[in-house]
Parts: C-alpha cells; sequence; structure tokens
C-alpha cells in the first residue's frame, strides 16, 4: 500500500493566517495529512502568520500579489 496523497490547501489573502492555522489544526485532529499555503500580498501579514504558525511545519506562507504575478501556478491545480 502506498501512502496517502496529503490534502493540499491553497488560501489567497490569508492575512496572518487566523483562518489557515484553524484548518490545518482542525484536519490534524481529525488524523487528515495535509500541506498548506497562505498567499497574501502583505509583507508584514506574512511575516505575523509565521511567527504565529511556527508549530505547524505543514504550513508555509509567500507573500504574492495575485493581481501581477502567480509564482509556480503549475504546482497547483487551479479549477
Amino acid at each position: 500500500n502506498s501512502p496517502k496523497r496529503p490534502c493540499r490547501i491553497l488560501e489567497i489573502g490569508c492575512g496572518s493566517g487566523d483562518v489557515l492555522r484553524k484548518v490545518v489544526s482542525t484536519c490534524q485532529h481529525k488524523g487528515l495529512v495535509c500541506e498548506a499555503e497562505g498567499w497574501d500580498k502583505s509583507a508584514t501579514a506574512i511575516a505575523q502568520a509565521a511567527q504565529q504558525s511556527l508549530r505547524f511545519p505543514n504550513l508555509v506562507y509567500r507573500k504574492v500579489d495575485i493581481f501581477q504575478a502567480l509564482p509556480e501556478v503549475n504546482e497547483w491545480e487551479l479549477d
């Protein structure tokens, strides 16, 4: 048996990451494996989100302005 593929979560406009942390925490409590990424155009918000999410190694944040250019879009299945 191969291990289950983790679910992948992308939040665009994540701010300080409160919602994304809650989603990841809920997944963990239910035994689900997930990878999560939060994007925001505010460097301040991203820094705050990263600082508050240190206990979530599978949660990363990036400073992205989606109205400029999407980074590595092929990583995500955007439907």
